[in-house]
This record gives structure tokens, C-alpha cells and sequence, in this order.
């Protein structure tokens, strides 16, 4: 948009989100595992501060807020050793906010690395529900705080992100 303001999009062709711990399920202490599994598209703003021309020149601090949206293309619930699909316990589609921040280094004039923190949550409750409990009494949304390794390639009139490592 301009040299302070920029349009970031992210691709994720496979996601995994889900949780894990132990309850007492019909009458032993069990491991229970949850896994859905999404693709995801992110699209935030971004705006630079640069770096002062004494203290590391050719860095800035980004801040970043915008949204995403998934598509679920799996669920499984696995109780030890038994693997359950539960696919239709949980809608197709979540969306969310995002915001983050990081610290970007230019290492050489086309190739910059940046470190950073985000934040993510779902909107909607997930949970449609099953035979036993309804939706509405276990609300469920994905959230996420990641870090975030980002190596951006430089040319002379685009910006282009070449490796996410999150």
C-alpha cells in the first residue's frame, strides 16, 4: 500500500489444531486426544516502524492485525489407543482475528529474517455436537499464541514472504 503499510497473506494447506489430556472415561484414567486438521488462509495489514538510523539501521518493528478462515478436512478423537472419526461433531468452516508483532532485520539488500509473536482466535463455536451433548453446552473455539520465523525476499518493487517457519 505504501512504504509503512502493507497487505500480508498466508496460505496453509495443512493445519492442526486439537487438544490432549486425561479423564476418567467409563471408569479407567485415559489419555484423549482431539485433532481437527484445516486448511487456512490469513489476510492482515501490516504497518513498519523503522529503525533509527543509529540503532540497526536496516530493521523495523511490524505490527500486524487482520483475519483468517478454515476449512476443516478432518476430526479424529483417539482414547488410547482407539481412534474415533468425528469429522461431523464439528462445523466445516471457523474464521477469526489475528494480531502480531515482529522484529524484521534485513541481512543482505534482498533478504530479510523476522522473528515475531501472534495471536489468533476463532469466532464461532465449532462444536455442532454428537448424540449426547448438544453444541450449545460445549462451546468450543481454535485459538493459537505462535511464534513465527518469516524470511521475506526483497525485490526492487515487490515484497515477497519466501519461508514461514510457524
Amino acid at each position: 500500500l505504501t512504504k509503512t503499510w502493507l497487505l500480508q497473506t498466508d496460505g496453509f494447506f495443512s493445519s492442526n489444531t486439537g487438544q490432549e489430556y486425561k479423564d476418567y472415561i467409563y471408569g479407567h484414567y485415559s489419555r484423549k486426544k482431539i485433532t481437527l486438521n484445516y486448511s487456512t488462509i490469513d489476510l492482515s495489514v501490516k504497518h513498519k516502524f523503522t529503525g533509527s538510523s543509529h540503532f540497526m539501521p536496516r530493521s523495523s518493528t511490524n505490527v500486524l492485525a487482520g483475519g483468517y478462515i478454515s476449512f476443516l478436512h478432518y476430526a479424529y478423537q483417539k482414547i488410547n489407543t482407539d481412534l474415533e472419526n468425528i469429522v461431523s461433531q464439528y462445523e466445516k468452516l471457523d474464521f477469526g482475528v489475528m494480531l502480531g508483532g515482529e522484529f524484521e532485520v534485513q541481512i543482505f539488500d534482498q533478504l530479510s529474517v523476522a522473528p515475531g509473536l501472534f495471536l489468533s482466535l476463532g469466532i464461532p463455536n465449532i462444536y455442532k455436537g454428537n448424540i449426547n451433548i448438544p453444541g450449545y453446552l460445549r462451546r468450543t473455539h481454535n485459538g493459537s499464541a505462535e511464534f513465527h520465523l518469516v524470511f521475506y525476499f526483497h525485490s526492487a518493487k515487490y515484497m515477497t514472504k519466501i519461508y514461514n517457519i510457524g
